[in-house]
């Protein structure tokens, strides 16, 4: 926690890592990590739209579209990351593709719940980013294959660990300052590409 931080408001800060490497369809972006628990922690794994150049200006930005490797919201009863979310947003234009639809998923209603909580041992989450059909594993095991057209310039993967955030219809009452419990564990951000 940052000096004059804390629970109240503007007192908890949440991080982010962006990889500057520009991600397409072709690829395959794996993190191992051990995710942060507690009540109000929204650890979040993802590809943006947008990549920064080497004279530090920014491509085209637009959003939607987003690839939602997971999330973990623990908030409204939950206070472990238990429950994986994974979703895209499609941008406006999908040029007659079609809205996005599962191919085959274990999930239920996007969600997918193991029986554990997953800030327990390290875990590998990755985006098999097959063109137009992009496929989420965990742990090496598919989970979730996707009719899903990218419509954007190239992502960048986010890694984001929000905290205490203020949002309609979230209640934090009985959030804790228990910083030891905040702490999102990445082993390792591998990306490949198809030769």
């Amino acid at each position: 926690m940052p000096d004059g931080g804390g629970l109240r408001t503007g007192g908890l800060e949440s991080g982010m890592l962006r990889a500057l490497l520009p991600v397409t369809p072709g690829m395959l972006i794996e993190l191992r990590a051990r995710l942060p628990q507690g009540l109000g922690v929204w650890p979040a794994f993802w590809l943006n739209p947008g990549v920064e150049k080497p004279d530090g200006s920014f491509s085209a930005t637009p959003w939607p579209p987003e690839i939602d490797i997971f999330e973990f919201y623990v908030w409204q009863g939950r206070t472990q990351p238990r429950i994986l979310e994974a979703a895209v947003h499609p941008a406006a234009d999908t040029d007659g593709f079609g809205r996005p639809h599962d191919l085959s998923t274990i999930m239920q209603n996007g969600r997918y719940e193991p029986g554990y909580s997953f800030s327990q041992d390290f875990h590998v989450f990755a985006l098999d980013w097959v063109l137009d059909r992009p496929i989420w594993l965990l742990d090496g095991r598919p989970i979730k294959q996707m009719a899903f057209r990218w419509n954007g310039p190239p992502a960048h993967v986010l890694i984001t660990n929000q905290l205490g955030m203020n949002l309609r219809g979230v209640d934090l009452t009985g959030m804790q300052a228990i910083p030891s419990n905040w702490d999102f564990t990445l082993d390792y951000l591998r990306i490949w590409r198809r030769a």
